[in-house]
């Protein structure tokens, strides 16, 4: 009885459990046939599948239609809660085999506006699409057109995609592309395959730039356009793909073509009577800046091309001020951009000879930086005649701008680069020219180098007035009344045991030069200076004594055809004596100081000479120009 019992009871418990598996069937049943009535946006999910449904149906064209315009309409519009019930991943597969119906124009168009909208509105969805397959049939599109709807549209979704997936773009042959055929569309159309074409080379690897250069021509019609925003971007275009190209010399000589180059050159600095500038921002010129300037540094070929065209004129604009100069660049460059055209100047200058320990001691100097290569590094393929010939062209003028831009530049490695180019413009320079472009530039600028506290700059510095030693040693004296001498004096002096391998350096190029320049010419100009010094010494303590009468002997120093340096006026004592008498609150003694300065200025006017005053002015500006760079 209790085993008949307990069987029934285990029966009863089964069948208890089948009728409680049956009602959790049904249950899931109703829940795959009704789910969607249970969610929000149960209509829009309807929708988009009965929108999928109808591009499915291949051999219902009329269909496939129908549902692309809908589908495009309900793109277009964007409504958040109908793509609620979009699914990229199965839509996309019949989108793209819709745009491989080349028997019908009409389905072609409305699938890849379809894309474009897809892409407009769900941004996200675009690495899919670019790994669809989309991307080589909107490239064929382009490549071979056969309806110029079709081809824009392709064009519009590859624009599209082109901002983060250029790499997948340039692979399918986008840059070829988007540049091949650009003559036949409208304008608006062809400012679209400019700005793709310029994001797709932002993507462009160094190992494909040699293929991409094969479009230079195309590029180079970009930027011969009249309108700006074509130009613009036919300039980035050109500029990322030299940049990516800096280790492939054939590609970049090939980019910069001489009438690529000549291009360039007009858009940073145009003839005058044009607009300069017109056509491209002062970021995009600083692009093209850096551009020219790392071609001419891979490719002596180029470099060549560069000097050619211009070249120097453009650093000479660029290192200018505006007041200095009619034809300076109407760009407003930042520091990073002026590093640019110095190193675009250093490549068209020839290296100077390379003293192998001169070179280690450079490099340990300016460690982190490339003083040493700036200076000794070869400009291959551009000839010595031709280097010649630029150089006497523009010494003159190039050589004060880069004192001048050394001297006043707060950034050190703009200061590096400006004394490295000038040294290179001084081993270049005929003596003839470079005694007085030295002596009024040059000479007045170093010892606020020399007495600056970066070691980058100091060891230029000091190679730059050993080499004018070496040129030209009558300079010896104009370097020793400057204070030149006196700072490589005491940079030679023994440094302290714990000093860096920097000031380490330093020391011994001071000690180079005091050893091997310093001869007659230098001590006779040393022994000048002491003698200038200590007359005005004198004088600053006859005028702190209340001697106004001492200023007219100071007045005289001054004007004097040997008178006082920037260096003497400072170190004398002699400047802070005037100071204190010219803001005294005794009324006596500044009128009696402005009525010898007047006459002194008056007595010049009538000689043809530069007044006491001016001098005075020149000289206390040069020595705040020394203390900034300090």
């Amino acid at each position: 009885m209790s085993s008949n019992a307990g069987s029934g009871e285990a029966d009863d418990a089964l069948s208890r459990l089948a009728s409680g598996n049956n009602a959790l069937q049904s249950l899931l049943r109703r829940l795959e046939t009704g789910l969607e009535e249970l969610l929000p946006n149960s209509s829009g999910r309807a929708k988009m599948r009965d929108l999928l449904a109808g591009l499915k149906e291949m051999g219902n064209e009329e269909r496939q239609m129908e549902s692309l315009m809908e589908l495009c309409e309900v793109l277009s519009m964007g409504h958040e809660d109908v793509l609620l019930g979009f699914n990229v991943d199965s839509f996309l597969p019949p989108l793209v085999d819709i745009l491989r119906m080349e028997h019908n124009p009409e389905m072609m168009l409305m699938g890849s506006r379809a894309i474009t909208h897809l892409l407009e509105v769900l941004p996200k969805a675009s690495p899919k699409v670019a790994n669809s397959g989309a991307v080589q049939i909107f490239c064929q599109r382009l490549l071979n057109i056969e309806f110029i709807d079709v081809a824009e549209q392709s064009l519009q979704a590859l624009h599209k995609l082109s901002a983060e997936h250029g790499e997948i773009l340039e692979r399918e042959g986008g840059l070829a592309a988007c540049l091949m055929f650009v003559d036949f569309f409208d304008l608006n159309t062809q400012r679209t395959a400019a700005a793709t074409a310029a994001n797709i080379c932002r993507s462009v690897g160094p190992e494909r730039v040699a293929r991409a250069a094969e479009l230079a021509p195309q590029l180079a019609q970009l930027m011969s356009s009249s309108d700006a925003r074509i130009i613009e971007s036919g300039c980035l275009a050109l500029a990322r793909l030299v940049e990516a190209g800096t280790e492939d010399s054939d590609a970049v000589a090939v980019l910069l073509a001489p009438d690529t180059l000549g291009r360039i050159l007009g858009l940073l600095l145009p003839a005058d009577g044009q607009d300069r500038g017109a056509g491209i921002g002062a970021a995009t010129a600083g692009l093209l800046l850096r551009a020219v300037a790392a071609g001419s540094r891979a490719s002596g070929e180029v470099a060549a091309r560069v000097l050619e065209a211009g070249g120097l004129d453009l650093v000479q604009a660029l290192l200018s001020r505006p007041d200095q100069t009619p034809t300076a660049a109407a760009f407003v460059w930042s520091p990073e951009q002026l590093l640019q055209g110095l190193a675009l100047c250093i490549e068209l200058l020839p290296p100077l000879p390379c003293d192998e320990d001169v070179a280690v001691l450079v490099e340990e100097a300016a460690a982190g930086t490339e003083a040493a290569r700036d200076l000794f590094g070869a400009s291959g393929g551009v000839e010595a005649a031709a280097h010649g010939e630029a150089v006497r062209a523009h010494g003159a003028g190039l050589l004060p701008a880069l004192a001048d831009m050394a001297a006043t530049s707060v950034g050190d490695a703009v200061r590096a680069r400006c004394l490295a180019a000038a040294a290179r413009m001084v081993g270049a320079l005929d003596k003839d020219q470079l005694g007085g472009a030295a002596e009024g530039a040059i000479a007045g600028m170093l010892a606020g180098q020399l007495g600056s506290s970066g070691p980058p700059a100091q060891a230029l510095a000091l190679l730059l007035a050993d080499l004018l030693l070496e040129r030209l040693p009558l300079l010896a004296p104009r370097l020793a009344r400057d204070g030149v001498l006196h700072e490589a004096r005491r940079l030679a002096a023994p440094t302290p045991p714990n000093a860096t391998a920097a000031a380490a350096a330093v020391r011994e190029l001071a000690a180079r030069l005091c050893t091997h320049r310093l001869g007659a010419a230098a001590e006779a100009g040393e022994a000048a200076c002491e003698a200038a010094l200590v007359r005005a010494a004198e004088l600053a303590r006859r005028m702190d004594a209340g001697e106004v009468s001492a200023v007219e002997a100071v007045l005289a120093m001054l004007s004097g055809d040997d008178g006082l340096s920037s260096f003497e006026l400072v170190r004398s004592g002699l400047a802070r004596s005037l100071l204190r008498i010219l803001t005294s609150r005794d009324a006596g003694q500044v009128g009696a100081v402005v009525q010898h300065l007047r006459e002194g200025e008056r007595a010049a006017l009538l000689g043809g000479r530069v007044g006491p005053l001016r001098r005075l002015v020149g000289l206390a500006g040069e020595a705040v120009g020394r203390r900034e760079a300090a």
